[in-house]
């Protein structure tokens, strides 16, 4: 129970989560510093390198150079049983993956695109989520975020897989995540523990990957301003 102690700084309360610091209200990008300022500093030091480790060891990886990016051809895939061309062939899509609804980093992201929602779709798009999580798990996070985005499970990761984006948690790293609270194989009902990077693509009506936003880093995520400005 050693790293339990932890839980309190880095899995921060989102409901009550301030960010005074700002005199006006920050964009997604300037929470999500916020947020890990606050927790990389409050952080024991034996939980910061063993994920500081496990960050820099995903990084030399190459994930996010190796995933499918701007320009290439877009997989094959379903979504709640459809072929995803029966999407995009109809409207383009905005798709992002989120790593689960244990994470707060997902969850101030999805709040934010929340606010946007409406935009997006009168630029001409779509917004569909894909999430490890288990439907149970989905519906319960999005009547606590207050969310009305499409979100589907991403069963096993196979659609994140597609995309080059999934990858296994480290095993020093497990245990910690279990003492936050953060079980994934009861969240995604496998034992894997892979998790997917929190990539967004925009995808044309012809199936064109127009834009990608892929990062190994998990703080790091595809502001929704920005996004108005590539899709408008």
């Amino acid at each position: 129970m050693k790293y339990i102690a932890t839980l309190a700084y880095l899995m921060i309360s989102i409901n009550s989560y301030s960010f005074s610091a700002y005199a006006s209200e920050p964009n997604l990008t300037q929470k999500l510093n916020e947020m890990s300022k606050r927790s990389g500093s409050k952080a024991p030091s034996n939980v910061k390198k063993v994920m500081k480790a496990s960050a820099k060891k995903l990084e030399r990886s190459g994930i996010a150079q190796s995933a499918v990016n701007q320009g290439e051809a877009l997989p094959e895939f379903s979504i709640a049983g459809k072929p995803f061309k029966s999407f995009y062939s109809k409207k383009p899509v905005v798709l992002k993956f989120y790593r689960g609804h244990w994470c707060p980093y997902c969850q101030v992201e999805l709040k934010e695109y929340q606010k946007y929602k409406e935009e997006i779709e009168k630029a001409g798009y779509q917004l569909i989520v894909l999430t490890p999580d288990s439907k149970k798990y989905i519906d319960k996070f999005k009547k606590k975020q207050k969310v009305t985005i499409d979100i589907y499970q991403d069963k096993d990761n196979a659609i994140a897989k597609k995309f080059g984006i999934a990858f296994k948690l480290d095993k020093e790293l497990q245990p910690i995540y279990m003492q936050f609270g953060i079980d994934l194989t009861k969240s995604q009902g496998n034992n894997q523990n892979e998790l997917p990077l929190p990539g967004t693509y925009v995808i044309n009506k012809d199936g064109t990957i127009k834009y990608a936003f892929i990062d190994s880093d998990y703080k790091k995520r595809l502001d929704p301003q920005d996004l108005l400005n590539i899709i408008r």
